[in-house]
């Protein structure tokens, strides 16, 4: 499934070295500043990623205005309303369609007893597994340890899930 997605980025602009202009891991561009005749011209460079620049924007102390965009050349012009760059934000929107990967998300509620927590003393363990019947019956073996003997020296128990299938847990992928 694709999605057409929005994104902007707003930053300040160098005369003298290039501009990285980062909208996540997806999708990038460089910005060079080049002398052409007695312009200065910002050119986008290195793109990485499927997206369209869309709008370029100039914001100072006189406001927001548009920026030229020649989309073919890939060039626009420095701000022509401020004479210290170093107090412009070029805002820059992209529109990119971004490819849906589908997930199945399983909602488990990880629940250990209290009076069985309270059996461990420190530095030994127990085991148990999880079993998720609707999803092929999946098996996680999981570890309960007490590592601490006081909870005011932080937390006093720890948990730890076996992840032979690679599945995203809680976000993370363990192993």
């Amino acid at each position: 499934m694709i999605y057409k997605a929005d994104f902007i980025q707003k930053t300040h602009l160098s005369l003298s070295s290039k501009t990285g202009i980062n909208f996540g891991e997806n999708f990038e561009f460089t910005i060079v500043s080049k002398k052409e005749g007695f312009d200065s011209l910002f050119c986008v460079e290195n793109i990485k990623g499927d997206f369209e620049i869309t709008k370029i924007t100039v914001t100072g102390t006189s406001g927001e205005f548009p920026a030229i965009f020649n989309k073919k050349d890939k060039t626009f012009s420095k701000s022509i309303f401020e004479k210290d760059l170093e107090k412009v934000i070029y805002s820059f929107y992209i529109s990119a369609n971004i490819l849906l990967k589908e997930v199945c998300a399983v909602n488990y509620q990880f629940e250990i007893p209290v009076a069985r927590l309270r059996l461990l003393k420190l530095y030994h363990f127990f085991k148990d597994e999880i079993v998720l019947p609707d999803y092929d019956d999946l098996e996680f073996k999981y570890y309960v340890k007490k590592i601490k003997n006081h909870e005011s020296e932080g937390c006093d128990i720890e948990v730890e899930i076996e992840n032979p299938y690679d599945v995203e847990i809680e976000g993370k992928h363990l192993c």
